[in-house]
């Protein structure tokens, strides 16, 4: 009689588990999902040279002891931080010159222009190039110890520097030289980005520069001591 209960107990438990398992409502279970996918814009190194004050017009009508406003500075015109460098070439002639009193001086070679380079830029080679036919300029924007960084753009606005001089200065020759009737300043610049280079000097800095840059100029930089676009006079 006990077993007939407890068998009638355990299939009324059963029916009731059964019965709460079939009728336990369906729960929605809410879900979602989110995933990032960063976008990195490698930066370009691109500078370019502006002259602002520069009249073609003027320097197409040069005679002797004639000033030219010329006043090149170096754009970056892209996000990167730089520091720049600029070539500067002058023509180099064996010509007659008169000095400041009128008289002639005997021939020799002579660098056919003179500029005083801003105080914002520094000499850190000078050279004779091109088998002679020119004196390169090189300079650093800033000092030798403490290059200074042209910032990259801001608000679609171009960073630019200082101009590397204002103005040229045709040297007193003396007429029926043979000199050319074109003569040319070439002006080269050169960038590099700042990043982890901060704290070098500039020769080491133009060193680093001339090993990854086909076009830059040949020049021997002491490392200790401290882009290409041409202008034309």
């Amino acid at each position: 009689m006990k077993e007939m209960k407890l068998k009638r107990t355990y299939k009324l438990l059963i029916l009731v588990v059964m019965t709460v398992i079939l009728a336990a409502p369906a729960f929605a279970v809410m879900a979602d999902r989110d995933s990032i996918n960063n976008v990195f814009t490698v930066g370009n190194m691109d500078i370019s040279i502006e002259e602002p004050s520069f009249d073609q017009k003027e320097a197409d009508s040069l005679f002797p002891g004639k000033v030219v406003e010329k006043d090149p500075r170096v754009a970056n015109n892209d996000k990167v931080d730089a520091y720049v460098f600029a070539q500067v070439k002058i023509p180099v002639k064996e010509v007659f010159t008169v000095a400041d009193d009128g008289v002639s001086l005997s021939r020799a070679k002579r660098e056919l222009f003179d500029f005083d380079s801003d105080k914002s830029w520094s000499l850190i080679s000078k050279e004779s190039t091109d088998g002679g036919s020119f004196m390169s300029y090189l300079y650093i924007y800033g000092t030798e110890e403490e290059p200074a960084v042209l910032r990259g753009m801001e608000k679609n606005a171009p960073e630019i520097t200082d101009p590397i001089f204002r103005r040229v200065h045709f040297v007193n020759v003396l007429e029926g030289n043979g000199e050319d009737n074109s003569l040319t300043i070439p002006i080269n610049v050169y960038g590099i980005q700042s990043a982890s280079l901060e704290g070098k000097r500039a020769g080491e800095i133009f060193t680093i520069l001339s090993n990854q840059l086909e076009t830059a100029p040949d020049i021997e930089v002491d490392e200790e001591s401290g882009g290409e676009n041409e202008g034309e006079v």
